[in-house]
């Protein structure tokens, strides 16, 4: 058996044999098969054509309508509080379920978090600065990532929140021990939050 690459034919499909059918051989005959292999390109290709959109650093409404377009629905959205305008939650992990069911976890522009790092040029990790300012004033800053090492390609994320609402501001692949510094900016209370691998890393106000 021999395997050729072809975008012809399912990986898997016999695409060639030999003696050819429908001609009569006699019992215990050697039969020669190709067998249509695709290139790890075209499997890469097919899997990310089959893979629900990416939706990290969206807005739930904007996430809930990418994935629909898509095909999928929504399944669980985690830590959704009915307290709060969902309206401003922003996606920062998704899970994948059986079919065309994708889950969601999100949080709040304005909730707090644990892992505050304040890093960033101005303001403080608990964006009291930006309480005592009047509204519309603006705030620039400068984010410094050093992604950690180990795999080859890892998936960076920014996302920016503040009196304009939520925006991914950097998406990228990164590769291990890649050092970032990203110039960032926004208007009133603004928070900044780095995600790597759909995990957030760095939460700060500037």
């Amino acid at each position: 058996m021999r395997y050729k690459e072809s975008a012809q034919y399912a990986d898997g499909t016999i695409i060639e044999q030999d003696p050819e059918s429908p001609k009569k051989v006699e019992k215990g005959t050697k039969v020669d098969l190709v067998v249509c292999r695709k290139s790890e390109a075209e499997k890469e290709a097919e899997a990310a054509k089959n893979e629900a959109p990416n939706t990290s650093g969206m807005s739930l409404d904007a996430a809930v309508k990418a994935l629909e377009s898509a095909g999928y629905s929504v399944g669980s959205v985690s830590n959704l509080d009915s307290s709060k305008d969902n309206s401003q939650a922003v996606v920062t992990g998704q899970t994948s379920e059986d079919g065309k069911v994708v889950n969601l976890s999100v949080e709040y522009p304005s909730s707090q978090s644990s892992q505050s790092s304040p890093s960033s040029s101005s303001g403080g990790s608990d964006g009291s600065a930006n309480n005592q300012e009047p509204a519309g004033t603006p705030h620039y800053g400068t984010v410094n990532i050093s992604v950690p090492s180990g795999a080859s390609s890892q998936h960076v994320q920014i996302v920016v929140s503040d009196d304009n609402g939520s925006r991914v501001v950097y998406d990228r692949s990164q590769a291990g021990g890649d050092n970032i510094s990203k110039s960032v900016s926004g208007t009133g209370k603004t928070r900044v939050k780095v995600y790597i691998n759909n995990s957030l890393v760095q939460d700060q106000y500037i």
